[in-house]
């Protein structure tokens, strides 16, 4: 059973947006797309994530470079639970409900949405293995 989530910071959002569009990776790996952080760092991103309920994780068969074998690490929650998370957090932390608050971002979304339809042709396949909210 998954512990209660709640939406994660920016910074541990985008570690799990990597696993969601590029699939299980190592802290290795992580580190890799993610050059902007210290292999610690991510390491630690991981295991919070692990431990909030995101991650799942299993040893590899055995380690590249002799040793102890990599952890790999699973999400357990998929993209749109977790965006759904976000948003509503999102919503309630900003927004309270307000009608103009809520009209300017429908208004703002519908502007991004319409720049980046322009440019869905080139990119269509990119994502399609995040699952999109219904």
């Amino acid at each position: 059973m998954k512990p209660a989530l709640k939406a994660l910071p920016p910074s541990e959002w985008r570690i799990m947006y990597m696993l969601w569009r590029h699939g299980p990776l190592t802290v290795a790996e992580v580190h890799k797309l993610s050059p902007d952080h210290n292999l610690t760092t991510v390491a630690t991103f991981l295991k919070r994530l692990a431990a909030k309920g995101y991650l799942t994780t299993t040893l590899e068969r055995s380690s590249p470079a002799g040793g102890r074998p990599p952890e790999r690490f699973y999400p357990r929650v998929d993209y749109a639970e977790g965006l759904e998370l976000v948003v509503h957090e999102f919503l309630a932390d900003y927004l309270f409900s307000d009608p103009a608050g809520l009209a300017y971002l429908v208004d703002t979304a519908q502007q991004r949405l319409e720049s980046v339809g322009k440019a869905l042709p080139a990119a269509e396949g990119d994502d399609a293995h995040l699952s999109k909210p219904s």
